[in-house]
């Protein structure tokens, strides 16, 4: 059975992997990091129209999940100590603090 735990060991996993071969990804502005996960999200869709099997189309979603995870591993610099939400985890679960 595919736990929540599994998937976010993978994803770790991915994003280690991602680090060995791009480097660090810190200096990204956000224009360009929505390009990279637009460009993986497309991989997705591929491997899906491609009838790849599960576990590749697995593959690509990680993929896009550690881009994601990355991009919000930049931070917001334009906020000092991040974004409203993350002063108080509860309030990303109630949508509060959020910009819209």
């Amino acid at each position: 059975m595919v736990t929540r735990s599994n998937i976010y060991t993978l994803i770790d996993i991915e994003r280690q992997r991602q680090d060995e071969k791009w480097g660090s990804q810190r200096d990204h502005e956000p224009l360009f990091w929505y390009a990279i996960l637009a460009e993986e999200f497309g991989e997705v869709a591929n491997a899906i129209l491609e009838q790849k099997s599960p576990v590749e189309v697995l593959s690509e979603i990680l993929q896009v999940a550690a881009v994601a995870v990355c991009w919000a591993e930049q931070g917001f610099p334009d906020e000092p100590g991040g974004p409203v939400w993350m002063t108080n985890p509860a309030n990303a679960a109630e949508g509060k603090g959020q910009r819209g």
